[in-house]
């Protein structure tokens, strides 16, 4: 533990987004990583599932949004164009405005929230004037978005607005869909029917301009030689494509300071409502427009940064896929992820926390990690924060200053959440974390199914080896335990004592008060039975009226049949259910015993004690 004063503990900025938007997620992420953020807060992103309108997920989602408000935060950033969901977004504005903490809304305008605005156009047509102005570019094509989509609208409306002030041709507009396989096939059936080229072609992403110059480049043209194409957004696979590609990306930095400003100053009673931030984008040129060369030295560093990732992508997805191999025949969960520390000897450095959720609550901790040191099996009852060392987390010298959270679950049932804690987080430890967290998922999901499916067939086999009315052994449940026990070392050369019981007088219960009083006293029998045995005993009812049980003892016993049916009957005479029935319950008994040893036939110790039974009923009948 730290040793610390309340001025030390940190609280938390909560970013939430979702990872089908990693890289935007990330950058924003990562621009907080400054030593003016982290000296007083601990970045929280807590990652959420694929939008979707099943009800199951929602509810799943909710379950999860309800972590944030136990991770002590000091404002919530929600990316609500990645979240989709109107009822997930009120739900976290609901926590901020419960907590009277700032929440600031990326991209959404939300009445109480303060308004994160990214300056598209203006960016937009900053890069659009770099490609007419500083490259001389006279002919212009553009490839849009998606058709009648607003974000692709906006970025044409800047294109054609530059264009015009600056007397050049915005001659087509394409549509490429934002991706890159749709740009591409747009710009091969261009060329295919004889495309005559422009002096540049302006995307309104980065995505669908790789597409453009893989195309270019499958038909024989050189970009920017023989066309500028410049992209937007700022994805890292622009920075590694061939060209690069001449972009510009969100300069979230640049709001950092207003930010800070407002948690550290902010009133509750303050009103939010239209207060904007507007975000900035920073061009940032490349070989696709000409405004950087082409040198062996940049590639070489980019090889070598692509091999590293690349060599850590397949090392975890290797020692994860190994991990989770081994745990679809296991049961339990703490067994499964006592072996996971096996495939973290590359990331030991990082922070552990897997939470299963058992109850309202209890958090049970089946895996903790911190400094390559490994807990398990650990439960926390009404634990306050989403860790049970949160406050030491918090700790300005405690080493960690990002946290990325993300439940674990199935399509349909939510188990808990994992948490891993880092000093400073790239692109790829986030793809690394949500990679684990896939993996975990597939490994709870395994496990629980497994214990389900087994204490399912425990319940099947109970209940074709137990009698219906009773809840005895049947028959055949009865000599399956038998048979066992008498074959099993720990028995050898104990007695065992066998009793055939057969009720008296049945038929005349249910002849004169009817089958469900038969049924009430066969039930009351099998009680008196079952106590008489207690836990050293195996009891039976074959059916109708047939009862046995057998016990185990060290030394063999005089068995005083008269004695032990005293004591049965007297049971079933006191039993609440048939005490004031008009009714006796009566049983003739017959017992055998033997050693349990090679010459026991447990089929000839059934018959002796058949045998007995039956001279006792006819003694009783003569009686």
């Amino acid at each position: 533990m730290y040793n610390f004063c309340m001025s030390d503990i940190r609280k938390t900025i909560v970013v939430c987004g979702v990872w089908e938007d990693a890289e935007n997620l990330n950058v924003f992420v990562r621009s907080l990583q400054t030593k003016e953020v982290i000296k007083d807060y601990v970045i929280a992103c807590f990652t959420f599932g694929i939008p979707t309108s099943l009800d199951t997920t929602l509810e799943m989602e909710l379950q999860f949004a309800e972590n944030v408000n136990k991770a002590d935060p000091a404002t919530l950033v929600i990316f609500a164009e990645m979240l989709k969901n109107d009822e997930l977004i009120e739900c976290l504005v609901d926590i901020g405005i419960k907590k009277n903490i700032p929440v600031f809304m990326c991209e959404h305008e939300h009445k109480g929230c303060y308004n994160l605005t990214l300056n598209y156009a203006k960016a937009f047509e900053e890069m659009t004037k770099h490609v007419i102005c500083d490259h001389n570019c006279k002919v212009i094509d553009m490839m849009a978005g998606f058709k009648d989509n607003p974000f692709s609208e906006e970025r044409i409306r800047a294109c054609r607005k530059v264009a015009e002030s600056e007397g050049v041709n915005l001659r087509n507009i394409y549509y490429g869909d934002f991706w890159d396989v749709p740009a591409k096939n747009v710009m091969d059936a261009l060329i295919k029917d004889g495309y005559e080229l422009p002096d540049a072609i302006i995307c309104a992403n980065d995505s669908m301009a790789i597409g453009t110059c893989d195309s270019l480049h499958n038909h024989g043209y050189v970009v920017p030689r023989d066309v500028i194409v410049t992209g937007f957004d700022g994805i890292w696979q622009g920075r590694y494509h061939n060209p690069t590609i001449s972009t510009t990306a969100p300069d979230y930095s640049s709001m950092i300071p207003t930010m800070l400003d407002i948690i550290r100053n902010y009133n509750p009673g303050e009103a939010a409502d239209g207060y904007t931030i507007n975000i900035d984008f920073k061009r940032e040129p490349a070989q696709s427009c000409g405004c950087v060369l082409n040198d062996d030295e940049s590639w070489a560093n980019k090889v070598i940064t692509l091999a590293s990732d690349n060599h850590d992508y397949f090392r975890h997805n290797l020692e994860m896929g190994r991990f989770v191999t081994r745990t679809f025949s296991m049961s339990d969960i703490d067994t499964a992820a006592q072996d996971l520390q096996n495939y973290l000897w590359l990331w030991k450095e990082q922070y552990y926390f897997i939470a299963v959720q058992e109850s309202s609550n209890c958090i049970h901790c089946v895996f903790y990690g911190r400094n390559g040191e490994y807990k398990y099996r650990q439960r926390f009852y009404d634990m306050p924060g989403i860790l049970p060392d949160l406050e030491d987390i918090l700790a300005r010298d405690s080493g960690i200053n990002i946290l990325l959270l993300r439940q674990i679950r199935s399509k349909s049932e939510a188990y808990g959440y994992v948490v891993n804690g880092y000093k400073k987080i790239n692109l790829r430890d986030q793809q690394r974390f949500e990679e684990f967290g896939l993996f975990l998922s597939a490994m709870t999901v395994a496990v629980m199914n497994n214990r389900k499916y087994i204490q399912a067939n425990r319940s099947i086999e109970k209940i074709s080896e137990s009698d219906y009315l009773t809840g005895l052994y049947n028959r055949r449940g009865f000599f399956r335990r038998l048979n066992a026990m008498i074959v099993d070392p720990a028995y050898k050369g104990k007695f065992l004592t066998f009793f055939s019981i057969d009720m008296d007088g049945l038929k005349a219960i249910n002849d004169k008060y009817g089958h469900r009083e038969g049924d009430l006293a066969i039930h009351t029998l099998a009680n008196s039975i079952r106590r008489y045995a207690s836990e050293n005993g195996l009891c039976a009812r074959y059916g109708g009226d047939e009862f046995a049980f057998a016990l185990v003892e060290d030394d063999p016993s005089s068995v005083d049949t008269s004695g032990i049916r005293t004591i049965i009957e007297s049971y079933a005479a006191n039993d609440i259910l048939t005490a004031d029935k008009p009714y006796t319950i009566r049983a003739s008994i017959g017992v055998a015993t033997h050693i349990i040893d090679d010459t026991l036939v447990l089929e000839d110790i059934i018959n002796e004690s058949d045998e007995a039974m039956y001279k006792d009923k006819q003694s009783r009948r003569s009686r």
